[in-house]
Parts: structure tokens; C-alpha cells; sequence
């Protein structure tokens, strides 16, 4: 009955004040992105995609999802996004996915497959080759040498 009503969300009984928070804080985001597409255009449309993903990094984001939330189709969001940020919707995901990874490498104690299921991924054989695609390094070789201390000068007399 509630979907018939094109409800925006559901919330559960018992409530889970985490999940009441993201689905409060995602439709009033979504009631701004309404208000805001005609002001901003397509530019103001790939900004607010943009904070979509950045806010969902920890969830599995499609771009299904991110068109439905700028009311456009998800073959018209792909082009345009390709073409004002010079990289494919999906691209973009996996380097915000990469870069807080990096961010979870180097200001936490998280192990390599915590940070993987962390950020979504089903398991971290693939967050390891993708990780390693986009830095050329492993996360845990990324972790190793961003923690070791610059190594000291020698002075010579």
C-alpha cells in the first residue's frame, strides 16, 4: 500500500536510529536536489551525484540510484557525467571508494578486509586487485609505506 502511495522510504519497527538517520538525512537531500536542478542545471546535477556517492561510500551505490535521485535516466547521467568530469560514473566511484580506503589505510587500525567489506566489497581478493588497478601498490603495501617514519638524513662533516 505504502509503494501504491510512492512513498519515499519505509522505516521498521523496532527503529534503527542509524538507518532513521540516513533515510531522513537522503530524502531531505533529495527534496534540495528538486528544489536545486533548475538553479544549478546539469553542473548543479553531477555536484549533487557527487555528494550522493561521497555520503554513500559504505553502501553499494548504483547509478540507477544516483540518476533517480537528479530525476534523470540512468543512460543520460552516465554520458553527461562522462563528459563534464572526464571519467565515467563508475570510475569516479571506485576512486572515492580507493581514496577513503586510503584514508581507512593510514588513520586506522582496520585490517585490509574490514576496510574491504567496509566499503562494500563482497570480499577483499577484489578490493585488493582493484585497489592495486588504481595505485599500482596493495593496500597493504600502501599502508606499510605510508607508516614508516621518513627515513633520517645522514650529515656528512
Amino acid at each position: 500500500e505504502a509503494l501504491r502511495g510512492k512513498v519515499d522510504d519505509l522505516l521498521e519497527k523496532p527503529l534503527n536510529i542509524e538507518k532513521t538517520k540516513l533515510v531522513v538525512d537522503r530524502i531531505l537531500d533529495t527534496k534540495k536536489i528538486g528544489d536545486d536542478i533548475d538553479a544549478h542545471g546539469i553542473q548543479g546535477q553531477i555536484a549533487q551525484v557527487k555528494n550522493f556517492i561521497n555520503r554513500n561510500i559504505y553502501k553499494k551505490v548504483s547509478l540507477e540510484d544516483a540518476a533517480a535521485g537528479v530525476y534523470l535516466g540512468p543512460k543520460y547521467l552516465s554520458r553527461v557525467f562522462k563528459q563534464v568530469e572526464g571519467v565515467g560514473f563508475k570510475d569516479y566511484l571506485l576512486q572515492a571508494k580507493i581514496a577513503k580506503s586510503q584514508e581507512l589505510l593510514t588513520t586506522t587500525q582496520y585490517s585490509v578486509e574490514q576496510i574491504s567489506f567496509k566499503l562494500g566489497y563482497q570480499n577483499a581478493e577484489s578490493f585488493i586487485r582493484i585497489f592495486k588497478k588504481f595505485t599500482q601498490i596493495t593496500p597493504a603495501g600502501y599502508r606499510n609505506k605510508k607508516s614508516k617514519p621518513a627515513s633520517k638524513e645522514r650529515k656528512f662533516r
